[in-house]
C-alpha cells in the first residue's frame, strides 16, 4: 500500500510492526466489557495486537522519572511498548517540539500528552490516513471528556502546576492502546 512517499507500507498494522521488529504487548490488564469481541471481531486471524497497557504505562512512567516532557514520555512510552525500528532517542526527538502544549506555549497549546498520542496512533497506521485521523479524534474527544479542556495552560490551572501531568500521559497512552486495539 503507497503511503504517498517513496516508502510502501504493508498491509496491515501487524505486517507493518513484525517488518519494523515490533512485538505484541501482552499482559493482565482486564479490557472494558465487549471489547474483547469486538477486538475477535476485527482482527479473526490472531489475538489483539495490544492485550493491556500495563507496558505503555510503565514505560510512560520510566520517561517522566527521567524527567522528559509529556509529548515525548507519551509518544516514546507507547513507541517504545509496540515496538519498533525506530530508537528512543529518535522517538524523542520527533516529540520534543510538542512538549508544554506545543514549544512551551502553555497557555494556548494542545496538551503534549494528547499530541503524543495522536503522534503515536498515526505512526502505528501507515497509510490509513481515516482511521488515523478516527483516532486523533477519538483520544481528542476522550480527553477533553475526562478534563475538561486539552490546553496545557488549563491543564496546569486546573492541578495547580505540573502534578496531575503523569496521569494525563498514563491515561492517553491507555486510550491510544484501546484504540490501536480497534483499528
Amino acid at each position: 500500500m503507497d503511503t504517498g512517499t517513496n516508502i510502501t507500507a504493508p498491509a496491515g498494522r501487524r505486517a507493518f510492526l513484525k517488518l519494523a521488529g515490533g512485538a505484541a504487548v501482552a499482559g493482565a490488564m482486564a479490557p472494558a466489557a465487549g471489547i474483547e469481541a469486538l477486538a475477535a471481531e476485527r482482527h479473526p486471524a490472531g489475538p489483539a495486537l495490544i492485550g493491556d497497557a500495563s507496558k505503555i504505562e510503565a514505560a510512560i512512567l520510566d520517561l517522566r522519572r527521567k524527567r522528559h516532557s509529556c509529548s515525548q514520555a507519551t509518544f516514546a512510552g507507547i513507541c517504545r511498548a509496540l515496538g519498533g525500528s525506530l530508537e528512543d532517542e529518535q522517538l524523542l526527538a520527533f516529540s520534543a517540539g510538542f512538549a508544554g502544549g506545543i514549544g512551551k506555549t502553555y497557555g494556548d497549546g494542545t496538551c503534549g500528552a494528547l499530541t503524543g498520542g495522536v503522534m503515536a496512533a498515526g505512526l502505528y497506521l501507515p497509510g490509513r490516513t481515516e482511521e488515523a485521523v478516527s483516532a486523533a479524534r477519538e483520544l481528542f474527544e476522550r480527553f477533553k471528556k475526562r478534563e475538561g479542556t486539552v490546553v496545557c495552560g488549563e491543564l496546569l490551572k486546573k492541578y495547580g502546576g505540573f502534578s496531575n501531568c503523569t496521569n494525563c500521559c498514563v491515561q492517553v497512552g491507555r486510550d491510544a492502546a484501546a484504540l490501536l486495539n480497534h483499528m
